[in-house]
């Protein structure tokens, strides 16, 4: 009976003594396997980069080190400016743009002048301009003049129509080039002395 326990004690040993060399053949492989696994990882994040790509480029092999940089660095793109920030300019006619006082990223403010515009018509504008006002003046007095007339029943009603007609035709004419001239900032004062200017600032 004492031979038997002791078999069974030699066998227990040996199925103990194997299960912990397979733990620790286990627990190598997985210590093992860590690194690779790593290796692997970092092998995934390296950039690779053909021959072609590399001759195309101009890539050159060197050595790490250190390097300042200056103080201007020269890249391309597109600035970009937030939407709160920007700001639509347009003319409320076309022209030729003739100087930009200002560069990109220069800071504005209110009615500063950016930008000058040149066109032809706004001479001809400010021509229309002067005509309409020296034939408002002259078609009131017609018209006051048939008004009187007509109420003395010494004129026709045909004739003091159609001197009201000339008359409210040319105000509104005028009216309507007097708010274009404004827009274009056009000082009317030195329109009305004779001096035309073919230019406008926005």
């Amino acid at each position: 009976m004492s031979l038997s326990e002791t078999q069974i004690l030699r066998l227990l040993f040996k199925k103990t003594a194997l299960s912990l060399v397979f733990v620790l053949c286990s627990c190598g492989s997985k210590k093992e396997s860590a690194p690779q696994e790593e290796a692997q990882a970092e092998k995934t994040s390296i950039i690779q980069i053909s021959r072609e790509q590399f001759i195309k480029n101009e890539l050159q092999l060197g050595k790490a080190e250190q390097r300042e940089f200056p103080l201007l660095v020269h890249a391309s793109g597109m600035i970009d400016v937030p939407p709160e920030k920007r700001v639509v300019i347009s003319a409320p006619v076309g022209g030729y743009i003739k100087s930009i006082r200002l560069l990109v990223g220069d800071k504005v403010r209110k009615g500063e002048a950016i930008v000058t515009i040149e066109n032809p018509e706004f001479v001809e504008m400010q021509q229309r301009y002067m005509e309409a006002r020296a034939q408002q003046l002259y078609l009131k007095a017609e018209y006051e003049r048939q008004k009187m007339m007509l109420e003395e029943n010494i004129t026709s009603m045909k004739k003091f129509l159609m001197a009201e007609s000339a008359y409210k035709t040319v105000v509104a004419s005028y009216t309507g080039l007097h708010k274009q001239l404004s827009m274009l900032n056009i000082p009317l004062e030195q329109v009305e002395e004779g001096t035309f200017s073919s230019t406008t600032v926005l």
